[in-house]
């Protein structure tokens, strides 16, 4: 009788891991990906969508700099290595990128962009825990008719030096920035631009 009992929790352990492999994994972008979607496992290396709460995002040098979130994905951090190209990197409308804990290091001496595109409520990038912003970062939380478009800050986490440029419209809504419970602007700049 304990022969199976072990046999199916065997199987059932290799699964999850087999599911974690496949869904969640630290990796870095391809140099030559096959498209500009963060959650095609085919853009990474090891060929895996870094979408779990532990995993770091490493970009380093590569033909596609333009990287579109397509599904709400979270992540501890990202890092951009020394002599990466500038990347521009956008959560899909009604999709979410948050930093549960390391957020953004910045080692190349070229600035890195975020585009807030989104409608999600509460906005499209959220940072939690420790996370921060980083530095040598940009934000540019655009506006809509719903005026949703931030960047919202929780926990103890915090905007470094990072720019945050909330897009204003005619009407003078527009993005915004955000912070709740112990958060943090720090060193952070906040430029307010009338689209």
């Amino acid at each position: 009788m304990k022969t199976p009992i072990l046999s199916c929790v065997i199987i059932v352990t290799l699964g999850f891991g087999v599911l974690n492999a496949v869904y969640a994994d630290s990796a870095t972008l391809s140099m030559n990906p096959i498209s500009n979607d963060w959650n095609t496992a085919e853009n990474w290396t090891p060929p895996s969508v870094p979408n779990g709460s532990a995993d770091t995002v490493t970009f380093d040098l590569s033909n596609i700099t333009g990287v579109t979130v397509s599904t709400s994905t979270m992540v501890d951090g990202i890092v951009f290595n020394p002599g990466v190209s500038a990347f521009t990197i956008t959560p899909s409308p009604l999709r979410l990128l948050t930093f549960l804990d390391t957020g953004i290091i910045n080692s190349s001496e070229l600035p890195q962009t975020f585009v807030n595109p989104s409608t999600y409520p509460l906005g499209s990038i959220a940072f939690h825990n420790q996370a921060t912003a980083g530095s040598n970062t940009f934000f540019n939380n655009l506006s809509d008719f719903a005026q949703q478009r931030n960047a919202n800050f929780f926990d103890n986490s915090n905007a470094g030096t990072a720019t945050f440029t909330n897009c204003g419209n005619e009407g003078g809504g527009g993005g915004s920035t955000f912070f709740f419970d112990h958060s943090s602007a720090a060193q952070g700049s906040f430029p307010t631009l009338a689209r």
